[in-house]
């Protein structure tokens, strides 16, 4: 256990991380739509106007109408009662600091891949591996680390789906009220489970091309740092490349594709409230996962050339 946990440690840490982020939102979400309630339940208890004197606080109600109307539709129970499934996730992965996730994630998911395969790479142990195993079966073992770590950013979005259900109980029912919230949008809610499972594809496929970033920035890298660092800055240019670049300069000016903004908007692929080509996205995304997928590939192709260099790297 002791050796699964340290040959690990980074997986894990970053994996900490997105789930004090997923903590910390719906700390947040309840701290920003239910900490009024002693407030709620003060002017319940004390702003009756069957009372010759009352507290100033009470004095923002003017009639009994308008503290009838503020005791209704305030009430925290009955907005609790309300709330769907849908709706909390919505609000915990669009609007809260798991958002932030948008822009962190690849720095997590280089974090994750490189710290479990830069050893072997700094200290030439997979030299030794080498010796032992075939470097196509080597670089596949490097390949099933991505694969699993890219796993990270889906399941994060399966837990906080699952802790909506909890909190909510499993309330699907989608409140009239509801519609008129910024992260409503009608397909998306009458079409939740295959929304949620493109959204996670599409995360999985974007983690896979993170990892491949994150082993071509060790290759000729001693300083674990280093190549973390210089693998979040390529995940920056990319992002910048492909949105101002390919879409806004090729595809909208020079094509005259017009309106595709969110398809090539990669740190935006967590959530649509707009109606959306999802085959059209989903294909975007494989195709920019398997061109770095080949690109690492092309890059690592020889062993020989892999060797030489790390004995550059020490001399």
């Amino acid at each position: 256990m002791r050796i699964v946990v340290k040959k690990y440690k980074y997986v894990i840490f970053a994996m900490a991380i997105v789930l004090g982020l997923i903590f910390a939102s719906f700390y947040q979400y309840y701290k920003d739509y239910y900490s009024y309630y002693p407030e709620y339940y003060r002017i319940k208890n004390h702003c009756t106007f069957d009372k010759e004197e009352r507290p100033s606080y009470c004095n923002r109600f003017s009639s009994k109408e308008n503290l009838d109307f503020y005791l209704e539709n305030s009430d925290p129970v009955k907005r609790y009662q309300r709330l769907d499934v849908i709706t909390l996730t919505s609000e915990i992965v669009e609007n809260n600091i798991f958002s932030s996730l948008q822009i962190f994630s690849p720095l997590l998911i280089m974090i994750a891949v490189i710290g479990t395969i830069h050893s072997a790479f700094q200290s030439g142990m997979f030299k030794n591996y080498l010796l032992r195993m075939s470097y196509k079966k080597y670089l596949q073992q490097i390949q099933k680390t991505i694969f699993a770590v890219a796993f990270m950013m889906p399941l994060a979005l399966i837990i906080v789906f699952f802790l909506s259900c909890c909190i909510t109980k499993f309330n699907f029912n989608i409140d009239a009220e509801t519609m008129g919230f910024a992260v409503y949008d009608a397909w998306k809610y009458h079409h939740f489970l295959l929304y949620g499972s493109i959204i996670c594809i599409i995360q999985y496929l974007m983690g896979i091309m993170y990892g491949e970033l994150a082993v071509l920035c060790c290759r000729k890298n001693k300083s674990m740092l280093v190549s973390i660092i210089l693998g979040y800055l390529l995940f920056l240019c990319l992002n910048i490349f492909i949105y101002v670049g390919v879409y806004s300069i090729l595809l909208n000016k020079l094509l005259g594709f017009k309106n595709l903004s969110e398809y090539f908007n990669i740190a935006g692929y967590w959530f649509f409230n707009q109606p959306m080509n999802y085959g059209l996205l989903i294909l975007i995304v494989l195709i920019m996962s398997s061109m770095s997928y080949l690109i690492t590939s092309f890059i690592y192709r020889s062993k020989e050339k892999r060797i030489l260099e790390y004995e550059k790297q020490n001399t």
